[in-house]
């Protein structure tokens, strides 16, 4: 065993990446540590900073929620509206108010915003159940009607009606597109209220035809859109004339799982594909580099991805995927997450113990940026009570040639917490239990975590709380962690 000079062997290892995959990878000395699990931990330019904790906004909703978004309207007015299973609704504050008539619905509802119409549409039933209940396309707040939710085709001066039950939707191009089974309609452009097909107005209809299953998702890219089936991607492009939109195969391997799936970012899009994660700007779909699709198949049920929930963190530029996994504390309630940072590339994960029912999709507007959520109690939440505990578990240091001793450890922090522990665990060959290291304790004065673990292979799971600070008092909230520093000396080979 060499000879130990306090300091001498110190190691500073910056976190690269949430990699699962690579866990038994070992990293070059010096260029850093993976990690392989984590909790409340979203990632940063620096690293790794606890997420606020989920705050109650009102009591649970009048029924189950099938869907929810985030509404902007011209006046500057923000307001959350959800379906169910038999109304549409607006939250006001605590409460919630009706604002359609009787409906029957067992889908999801999903919604756009075409000025200041909102538009709901839901397909009845999920693919294959029989009979679906017949559903309008439905607005809100159109001029000349009462101020709820209508059937579109009602409103003053409609001309034809789009279809009933359609999949999904989005407003492009000064247009409405919806899409149902394998067909897409366009009203007209500059309106929401004209659906009968004329070359004049430029409503019009089409069919993807050369791909086999119907469509499950669309995306506005820019001025174009991009529609999803489950085995491919097309991207449709304004054209006028008789066709009025054409479509282009841009990708004949991958689709999505379900509007969900797809988080509409600044510049792109990003989505949960056949087999990975992927981004498109308008061409060919892009793998999102990551070191966890074979954790991530491992652990999320494939079976019920059409139950994902997506949104987009404004703030801090940080995409998530709310999914279930194979053991659900709720029966199919998304119970964990992902979340990738364009800017740094880097991914994080966690769990989610109230479960997420339903995420607004769009999420977050202007004057309301923290996020919302329905847990599992049909409860509205935002992100936005003081951080909460943060867990790090990190991948293993060391080398399968001969053993090494660690002395000390200490966490990095750009934003410390108001207090936090260190786990050591080790192992002498990769794949076998790990075994629990001595207590650590914490010196004050320098804020090392001080044992003595011998072996080949070495990692650490950290754990933060706090600090308490009210979201937005500061340029910052939660703690902000970067490096682990080791110090670390050659024990022997054998």
């Amino acid at each position: 065993m060499g000879v130990y000079a306090h300091g001498k062997n110190v190691v500073e290892m910056p976190f690269l990446d949430f990699a699962p995959d690579l866990a038994y990878n070992a990293p070059v000395s010096g260029k850093g540590i993976t990690l392989i699990d984590m909790d409340n931990a979203q990632p940063t330019t620096k690293g790794y900073q606890a997420l606020n904790s989920p705050q109650a906004l009102a009591g649970p909703a009048l029924e189950t929620v099938l869907g929810s978004t985030l509404a902007y309207f011209s006046n500057g007015a923000i307001q959350v509206f959800t379906g169910g299973p038999t109304h549409l609704y607006r939250w006001d504050g605590p409460h919630y108010t009706p604002v359609s008539g009787a409906l029957v619905a067992n889908d999801r509802w999903r919604f756009t915003q075409f000025g200041d119409d909102l538009i709901a549409i839901n397909p009845g039933a999920p693919v294959g159940t029989n009979p679906a209940p017949v559903i309008h396309p439905q607005v809100y707040n159109h001029p000349g009607t009462s101020g709820g939710f209508v059937p579109l085709s009602s409103v003053p001066s409609a001309v034809g009606a789009p279809p009933d039950n359609p999949t999904c939707l989005c407003a492009v191009n000064g247009q409405v597109l919806m899409f149902k089974g394998n067909t897409w309609y366009c009203s007209g452009l500059g309106t929401d209220i004209i659906w009968t097909p004329d070359i004049q107005t430029q409503a019009g209809t089409g069919i993807f035809y050369d791909y086999p299953g119907t469509v499950v998702a669309c995306a506005p890219i820019f001025r174009n859109c991009v529609v999803f089936k489950q085995t491919c991607t097309y991207l449709m492009n304004y054209v006028g004339g008789y066709p009025v939109w054409s479509n282009q195969l841009i990708s004949d391997e991958t689709g999505t799982w379900c509007q969900e799936s797809v988080v509409v970012l600044p510049d792109s899009v990003a989505f949960l594909g056949s087999d990975d994660f992927y981004t498109c700007s308008g061409y060919t779909p892009q793998r999102i580099p990551n070191n966890f699709k074979e954790w991530f198949w491992d652990v999320a049920d494939p079976t019920k991805f059409n139950l994902m929930q997506s949104r987009y963190d404004v703030t801090h530029g940080i995409a998530y995927w709310y999914f279930v996994t194979k053991s659900p504390p709720f029966p199919d309630v998304c119970d964990r997450w992902v979340a990738w940072n364009p800017r740094t590339g880097r991914w994080a994960t966690g769990y989610l113990a109230q479960g997420a029912f339903s995420v607004p999709y769009p999420n977050q507007q202007p004057g309301w940026l923290s996020g919302l959520f329905f847990n599992q109690a049909q409860v509205l939440n935002g992100w936005s009570a003081s951080p909460s505990t943060m867990r790090l578990s990190t991948g293993y240091f060391g080398s399968s040639n001969g053993f090494s001793q660690v002395m000390r450890v200490r966490p990095i922090y750009y934003v410390a917490p108001d207090s936090a522990t260190v786990l050591p665990y080790h192992v002498t060959n990769l794949g076998d239990p790990d075994v629990n290291g001595p207590m650590t304790f914490l010196n004050q004065k320098d804020g090392w975590y001080y044992l003595r673990q011998t072996d080949r292979w070495h990692r650490f799971q950290i754990q933060t709380d706090g600090p308490d600070d009210i979201p937005g008092a500061g340029a910052q909230t939660g703690a902000e962690i970067s490096a682990l520093a080791l110090d670390i000396r050659d024990s022997g080979w054998r």
